[in-house]
């Protein structure tokens, strides 16, 4: 399909305020199969770059019919963004080795983490290097360390640290979650993605990285077959539901649920393949879990599953389910890059509250009582 000069500039200038320029230049250079060869097609695989190896760029019949002088623009800004990883990797290794002289406990959290599970690592634009110190004892020791070095820290209302070394912009999490396999790390992005939808907004970059993980989990071996996945799910995997309720564990593991399946059918309707199983759960155990879950759910509201009042409503939940998914796709096409191109705040805020307290209530409001309450002890030590 031509496109018209005008066009092409659009397309480039939302791959930039998403964050997805890169990744953009490689889905043009990706050749897709004829509609008649299938060979190499399977169901639920996503599309290999053909990009070449970082510091040369591939190109295709599609970068051909780019304006020339977009072409060239766009190559600079991918390897631009090239430099930019390799740039991050080196701080991210002088800081880890700094950590480790004085024998801090330090966990790399998203980011440069998530970017190993991309084609080309390198072209998931950079952000913020996220650090998650289990001990708080080692969250204070290493603030101590940054101001020794003459490094300005800022606080925010969560109580997290942030200041800029080397150009780039690093932050002490005193909250996070272990990343040792892709579970945790799908867990940890997934509520990321929801911390930040409820209140700045997020973008196709945060949503390719759970996009990327749903496949890497999808792409492990069975949770019999691997034991770090199958103690992943047993941990968060409530027990089976007892004729007396739904405890609050399994409440906050109900919840989470809907959450996930919400984002995996917005990620769909974006046209991105997110695997997950219906019932929304990233691992066989939990998927168990949850479906338990849902049926005792039913039956407790006085709905049977088998019947055709539990059916209808199962129906209804399924039509509002791809409602919200819609509106949810809408958003991050709105918001852009975590929502940094937004001017307005509350408006945005005010949009989205419906969605929320359907999905995630008691984090949405958490989460806003967490930002007053902070905004307020910041005004008061000012």
């Amino acid at each position: 399909m031509e496109m018209s000069e005008a066009q092409w500039e659009e397309l480039h200038c939302l791959a930039q305020r998403q964050g997805v320029l890169a990744l953009v230049y490689d889905g043009l250079c990706t050749p897709f199969p004829s509609a008649s060869d299938t060979s190499d097609v399977m169901p639920g695989t996503m599309a290999t770059s053909v990009t070449a190896a970082p510091g040369t760029l591939a190109t295709s019949a599609a970068v051909d019919m780019m304006p020339v002088e977009l072409a060239a623009r766009w190559a600079t800004e991918v390897l631009e963004n090239e430099r930019g990883y390799e740039r991050m990797a080196s701080v991210i290794d002088l800081q880890r080795r700094a950590w480790e002289k004085r024998g801090l406990e330090a966990v790399l959290q998203k980011g440069h983490s998530v970017a190993a599970y991309y084609p080309v690592p390198e072209h998931r634009s950079c952000g913020d290097i996220d650090w998650y110190f289990p001990r708080r004892e080692d969250f204070r020791k290493a603030c101590r360390v940054a101001q020794e070095n003459g490094l300005e820290l800022k606080w925010d209302s969560d109580g997290d640290v942030s200041y800029t070394l080397s150009g780039m912009v690093v932050e002490h999490h005193r909250k996070g979650m272990p990343q040792d396999t892709p579970e945790q790390m799908l867990l940890m992005l997934e509520d990321h993605v929801l911390k930040h939808a409820m209140v700045m907004g997020v973008g196709l970059k945060q949503v390719c990285d759970v996009a990327i993980l749903r496949h890497a989990v999808a792409n492990r071996t069975t949770a019999a077959q691997c034991p770090s996945a199958a103690s992943t799910a047993a941990s968060h995997c409530p027990p089976a539901a007892s004729s007396a309720g739904v405890t609050a564990g399994q409440s906050h593991n109900a919840s989470r649920s809907r959450w996930s399946r919400l984002l995996a059918r917005a990620i769909e309707h974006l046209g991105l393949d997110a695997p997950v199983p219906l019932n929304g759960s990233a691992d066989p155990a939990a998927s168990a879990c949850n479906a338990d879950l849902a049926a005792s759910a039913c039956n407790g509201c006085g709905f049977d599953l088998a019947e055709p009042r539990g059916r209808e409503l199962q129906s209804w939940r399924r039509r509002c389910e791809l409602r919200d998914a819609q509106r949810l796709a809408e958003l991050i096409l709105e918001d852009g890059n975590m929502g940094l191109d937004k001017e307005n705040r509350f408006s945005g805020f005010m949009k989205r509250a419906s969605l929320f307290l359907r999905y995630a209530p008691v984090k949405f409001l958490s989460r806003w009582l967490s930002l007053i309450c902070g905004r307020i002890f910041r005004l008061l030590h000012l």
